[in-house]
Order: C-alpha cells, then sequence, then structure tokens
C-alpha cells in the first residue's frame, strides 16, 4: 500500500516522532507493531480529515503550495503518530492523563483546523477556490433593466417598514444623488 494521492506527511515523518515504535532502520514495515501499511492508513485517515477542513476553509484540494503542503504534512504526521501511539497497548490508561503521548499528538493536530481557519494557509501561497474558477464572483452585483430599458429599482427603500437611515447620523440627514426620485 502507498500513500493516497491527496495525502500530506510520509512514513519517516510519524517515523520521527515515534522511533521507539520503529525497527532499527527507524521506519515501519511488516514486523513493527503498528506495521507499514498501519501507518500510512494513519497518514491518509489524518489526511482526509485535513482535507476536509481545508475544503470548508475554501482551499483547492489537495493543498500543492510547497510551503503550505509541507505545514499540512507535518500535522498529517503529528496525528499519524497519535494513531502509532493509540495503537499500542495501554497499561493504567488513564483518559485525563495529559501526559500521556498519544493525548499530546492527538490534540497536536487538532489544532491544525484553527490554522487552516485562520487563513494562514491562503498567507502561505495556497490556491482557494475562488482563485481556481475562472470569472470568479468576488462580491455582488445590484441593478439589472426592466424589459423596457429602463433602470430596474428596487421593490424596497431604505426607509420601508418605518427604517430610519439617519437616526444615527451626526448630520441628520442624507446626501442625494442624481436621478434619485
Amino acid at each position: 500500500m502507498t500513500l493516497d494521492t491527496n495525502s500530506y506527511g510520509s512514513v519517516a515523518g510519524v517515523a520521527a516522532y515515534t522511533r521507539r515504535l520503529a525497527n532499527s532502520s527507524a521506519t515501519f514495515d511488516t514486523t513493527t507493531r503498528p506495521t507499514l501499511v498501519e501507518i500510512e492508513a494513519f497518514i491518509d485517515q489524518c489526511s482526509d480529515m485535513l482535507n476536509g477542513w481545508c475544503a470548508a476553509a475554501g482551499y483547492v484540494i489537495p493543498v500543492t503550495q510547497a510551503d503550505a503542503a509541507r505545514v499540512l504534512a507535518r500535522y498529517a504526521n503529528i496525528g499519524g503518530a497519535g494513531h502509532a501511539e493509540l495503537a499500542q497497548r495501554a497499561g493504567g490508561y488513564n483518559a485525563d492523563d495529559e501526559n500521556l503521548r498519544e493525548n499530546k499528538f492527538l490534540d497536536m493536530f487538532m489544532q491544525a483546523e484553527a490554522y487552516i481557519n485562520s487563513g494562514a494557509l491562503g498567507a502561505l501561497g495556497a490556491e482557494t477556490l475562488a482563485d481556481s474558477l475562472p470569472g470568479a464572483l468576488s462580491g455582488l452585483r445590484v441593478g439589472g433593466t426592466t424589459a423596457s430599458g429602463q433602470r430596474l429599482r428596487p421593490i424596497f427603500k431604505r426607509t420601508s417598514f418605518g427604517n430610519n437611515p439617519v437616526a444615527e447620523s451626526p448630520s441628520g440627514s442624507e446626501p442625494t444623488y442624481a436621478g434619485d426620485p
């Protein structure tokens, strides 16, 4: 098994965090616990979560910009390490013990969601969905014409329903514009 094409991180990246679980070559294989296939599955699962968060934040999946992809690879490796630690037999496990390695790794992995939502990947140059669409809208357009070609006027006005748009204005009035009735 190999990593999915939309995955970040690497087996070596997970091994760097969980060297005690790897073999003498500092990697995973069929004799390690967890095995190489399991480590790859952990990385894929964590990458799937990262991609879900990225998609929800408006990024094109997979993120390919080098700096942003390295950040996601770090989070995928940390998440994979957390899952590798969870695969170990627990002795005297206490869910409230914050010193357990898997808790630390998985807490660090969960911080990726806030990092992604902060816009930091976009600041690094990651492509957003709006960037990838030709002629994408960046705002709303108001206007149009009637069947006879006249300027379309809004059905509701600012003073509809008893609204006073200048109630808190220091001048107490609004400017008038040419063409307004």
